[in-house]
């Protein structure tokens, strides 16, 4: 008889997971671009595009931070060091 394997199980938990997570980033990522453009719309008030561009490279610097220091994020003092 096959018993499925508690591991795969375990990882597929995890993507799960994972997926579930960036989907809800990326739709809090929409909806702050929506109220935006909504804002904008309504009251006339212009974003400049410099400020696109500043959340833009803020996001890639955190990625490529994160994604170098990965095994270190689960530690508590990890933003602390100095």
């Amino acid at each position: 008889m096959n018993t499925p394997n508690p591991n795969l199980a375990s990882r597929l938990i995890t993507f799960a997971l994972e997926a579930l997570k960036l989907f809800g980033i990326a739709i809090g990522c929409l909806a702050l671009i929506g109220i935006a453009v909504f804002v904008s719309a309504r009251t006339g008030i212009v974003i400049p595009a410099r400020w696109f561009g500043f959340f833009v490279w803020t996001g890639i610097y955190m990625w490529i931070v994160c994604r170098q220091y990965k095994t270190h994020l689960r530690q508590a003092n990890f933003g602390l060091r100095s």
